[in-house]
């Protein structure tokens, strides 16, 4: 298991999203939201239309991202696309997955 403990510093929630989405595995919306609120400032974005609720993050260097919650993943908003970082496998990801042990 990776351990970031509290000393994790979230310079660019963009390129920090793999490791982001490692140290919010299993915690609920609430609590990912106080996570990322504690680590820079975090806006719901009003949207007028339907959808996932949008954020915009902005870290304590003044780097922003919109964003989407999707299940464990972070969804990233761009001009004209959507991005996630797929999460890195941990143990009970590699036990389900086959092996290719060669010939």
């Amino acid at each position: 298991m990776i351990h970031f403990g509290e000393t994790f510093h979230l310079l660019d929630l963009g390129s920090q999203a793999g490791a982001v989405q490692v140290v919010l595995a299993g915690r609920s919306l609430e609590e990912k939201r106080a996570w990322l609120a504690a680590h820079g400032t975090l806006s719901l974005l009003p949207l007028p239309f339907g959808g996932p609720e949008v954020y915009l993050f902005e870290s304590p260097i003044g780097l922003r991202c919109a964003f989407f919650f999707k299940g464990e993943s972070l969804v990233f908003l761009e001009d004209h696309a959507t991005w996630s970082v797929p999460r890195a496998p941990g143990p009970e990801r590699d036990q389900a997955r086959p092996r290719n042990r060669g010939p």
